[in-house]
C-alpha cells in the first residue's frame, strides 16, 4: 500500500510540476522508508533478553525514533530549498484537476493506513509504530493542503501560494520530527513515565498483605515493556521465604495490570529505607 502511494504521488508530481505536491511525494518517500524501519525494528524490539542484552532489545525502539525524526528534519530541508528554487525559477503548475484525482487516491490509501496502525496502538504501545502513525496521520493533513494548492492554482492564484503551502509542509515535518525525538531521546535515556503509571502501581502494591511500605519506586520504557524497580519494607521477624512470596505476589498483581513488565523488587525489614545503589 504504501509502495502504491508513492507511485501515485510521484506521477502527480510530474504531471504537475507543483511544490507542494513535490513536498507530499517526499513525504511518501519517508513513510516508505520509515514504514521498512519500523517493520524491522518492531520484530527485533520483541526478540528476548540474551547473554549480551539482559534487559531485552526495546531500547532498538528509540534509536529508530531518532533516526526517523533526523530524516523528517532532512526532508524539511530539502523542501525548502527546493520551493525557493522554484520560485526563482517561475516554474509553473500545470495539470492541476488530474494531479487532484491522484492525491484525493493517495488521501484514502493513507486513511486505510491510520485506521489500521491506530488498531494494532491499541494492542502495543511501541514507540517505533507510534512514531509512524504520527506521520502517517499528518499525511492526510497534508494531502488536503496540498489539494487545496492545486485548486488555487487552478483558478488563477499566484505561484508564491504554493510555495509558501510546501514551506508550511516542511514546517510540519519539523514539529513532528521534534516531538518523535524527544520521545526518543526520553527513553533512551530511561526517563521516568507518567506520574499516573507510577500511582498505579504504588497502589496496587499498597493493596498486598505483609507489605508495609514501599520506596525508590522507578519506572521507565524500553520499547514496549516497563521496566520497574522498587524496594518493599516488611516485618523484620517474618521468615525470608514468607517476604520472598509476598513479593511474589506484588509481582503477580502488577504483571495482571502491565503483563510485559520487567520486575525487580528488593526486600528491606520495615523502616529501613536506605540503600548505597540509589
Amino acid at each position: 500500500m504504501v509502495s502504491l502511494m508513492l507511485v501515485v504521488k510521484a506521477l502527480a508530481f510530474f504531471n504537475s510540476g507543483s511544490a507542494s505536491v513535490l513536498a507530499s511525494f517526499t513525504d511518501s518517500v519517508l513513510d516508505c522508508t520509515i514504514s521498512l524501519v519500523t517493520l524491522m525494528v518492531v520484530s527485533w524490539s520483541q526478540k528476548p533478553a540474551d547473554d549480551d542484552h539482559r534487559f531485552g532489545h526495546g531500547k532498538i525502539e528509540g534509536v529508530a525514533a531518532l533516526l526517523q525524526a533526523g530524516l523528517m528534519f532532512s526532508a524539511a530541508f530539502f523542501i525548502a530549498l527546493d520551493s525557493i528554487q522554484r520560485l526563482v525559477d517561475k516554474t509553473p503548475i500545470e495539470n492541476q484537476i488530474s494531479s487532484i484525482g491522484l492525491l484525493i487516491f493517495a488521501m484514502i490509501l493513507t486513511i486505510v493506513m491510520v485506521v489500521a496502525q491506530k488498531y494494532f496502538l491499541k494492542k502495543t504501545n511501541s514507540l517505533a509504530l507510534k512514531a509512524d502513525h504520527a506521520h502517517y496521520s499528518t499525511d492526510i493533513f497534508l494531502n488536503g493542503v496540498v489539494i487545496i494548492s492545486l485548486l488555487l492554482s487552478q483558478y488563477g492564484a499566484p505561484p508564491i501560494i504554493d510555495v509558501l503551502l510546501a514551506l508550511g509542509i516542511a514546517a510540519l515535518f519539523v514539529k513532528t520530527a521534534f516531538k518523535m525525538g524527544h520521545e526518543a531521546f526520553d527513553m533512551l535515556m530511561d526517563k521516568q513515565v507518567d506520574e499516573a503509571i507510577l500511582k498505579d502501581i504504588t497502589e496496587i502494591v499498597a493493596r498486598q498483605e505483609g507489605i508495609l511500605g514501599m520506596h525508590d519506586l522507578r519506572v521507565t520504557l524500553s520499547g514496549t515493556r516497563h521496566m520497574i524497580s522498587f524496594d518493599v519494607e516488611m516485618d523484620p521477624s517474618i521468615l525470608l521465604w514468607t517476604a520472598h512470596e509476598m513479593a511474589r505476589v506484588a509481582e503477580k498483581a502488577i504483571l495482571e495490570k502491565y503483563p510485559e513488565a520487567d520486575i525487580i523488587i528488593h526486600i528491606d525489614p520495615y523502616g529501613d529505607t536506605y540503600d548505597a545503589r540509589h
